[in-house]
């Protein structure tokens, strides 16, 4: 419990001490924003997919980008496609690939608490996670592809509007009850 007060409730007045904080044997309910029913979450609750592979995403992208720092300034390795050059437009996309695989995966991480707290439905909030997901997932290896396949890029426009229309969404569950976020 992350109350202090958890585990007191304030004793009946007709007894000897009337208002005294008394220890119960059975904690306070959690509150209603941290609250699970076993009716409504048999299994995971929305999101927990997108928490579970952002940190892995995110090594991912880190270890991606310490790769492609060898070819940064004054490179000590031979590039790994011959013919890319430091200005050149392919080198740019898998670079760019490599930030969404960092940025993503931290928009995960801030999105799914923030989730649980909204206005709408568990399925709908489900809905809302595997879509940006999807977009967390598919906007790194769409820009990767596009780098050696330039007509891979106009896919890429599919997983940019599925990570838009998720924050959005949140934004919109948030606006409509501002009690549950307080």
């Amino acid at each position: 419990m992350s109350r202090p007060e958890a585990f007191f409730r304030v004793a009946p007045r007709s007894g000897r001490w009337p208002g005294l904080l008394a220890a119960t044997a059975k904690p306070l309910p959690p509150p209603r924003s941290e609250r699970r029913s076993i009716a409504h979450h048999p299994g995971p609750r929305p999101g927990d997919l997108n928490l579970a592979l952002a940190w892995w995403l995110m090594g991912a992208g880190l270890i991606a980008g310490a790769i492609l720092g060898f070819w940064a300034f004054d490179v000590p390795f031979p590039g790994p496609i011959p013919g890319w050059r430091f200005d050149d437009s392919a080198r740019r996309l898998v670079r760019l690939a490599h930030i969404a695989l960092v940025a993503l995966p931290a928009i995960n991480l801030l999105y799914v608490p923030w989730l649980r707290r909204s206005f709408w439905s568990d399925r709908a909030r489900e809905m809302a996670a595997r879509a940006l997901l999807g977009g967390t997932i598919g906007l790194p290896v769409c820009l990767a592809a596009a780098a050696l396949w330039r007509p891979a890029l106009y896919v890429a426009p599919l997983p940019v509007t599925c990570v838009i229309g998720a924050v959005i969404f949140l934004a919109l569950g948030l606006s409509l009850d501002t009690r549950r976020i307080l």
